[in-house]
């Protein structure tokens, strides 16, 4: 949809970042030990997925992996957009993926109602009961103002402020503060 070649970057300081939280995988072949290959342990370590991805891409910006659970993509964007910002680099890919291959979570969080009876969810929305587990991927490219605006690509998006922060103790774990959030929302705001 960017109409941008990944390959357009090599060779520059371009930042690639992603989010992760399980190893599927991993547990995949915990489970089915004879099915291992030579890449079994790198490509089953979360601090690898964008450092492989840099070095195979010819990046040399910014590059990590973020594991923060639910928040892993929000905090890898916040993360993403601070050397934007300092003019460190111009352009930084944006990572994230959830596939569901191994039943393993799904069982784990079942017990204690965590997951969503009806299989309908709204974030936030005080008649939700549990979460639900799903699959996706995306990558987003940012790049600072004066990289966007040079290119001939569209623009689908301003971000104008991003926190990172831990709202401390709450009603559950997968309860968000709605006093955090709002703060949060402030302080951004008056960035």
């Amino acid at each position: 949809n960017a109409a941008i070649r990944v390959s357009s970057f090599a060779d520059s300081e371009a930042g690639l970042s992603s989010a992760a939280w399980s190893v599927n995988q991993a547990a995949r072949f915990l489970a089915d030990r004879a099915s291992g290959d030579v890449n079994r342990m790198t490509g089953n370590t979360l601090t690898v997925i964008a450092t492989r991805l840099s070095s195979n891409l010819n990046y040399q910006g910014p590059s990590f992996t973020v594991n923060r659970a639910c928040s892993s993509s929000r905090v890898a964007l916040t993360l993403a957009v601070e050397p934007i910002r300092a003019a460190t680099v111009e352009t930084a890919m944006l990572g994230g993926v959830n596939l569901l291959w191994f039943p393993f979570w799904l069982v784990g969080f079942s017990p204690p109602s965590r997951l969503c009876p009806t299989g309908r969810y709204g974030p936030l929305d005080p008649a939700a009961k549990g979460n639900l587990r799903g699959e996706g991927a995306i990558v987003r490219v940012l790049r600072s103002r004066a990289a966007a605006r040079r290119a001939p690509t569209r623009i689908h998006a301003t971000i104008v402020g991003s926190e990172i922060g831990q709202d401390g103790p709450t009603t559950g774990l997968s309860l968000p503060s709605p006093e955090w959030q709002r703060r949060m929302q402030e302080q951004i705001n008056t960035e």
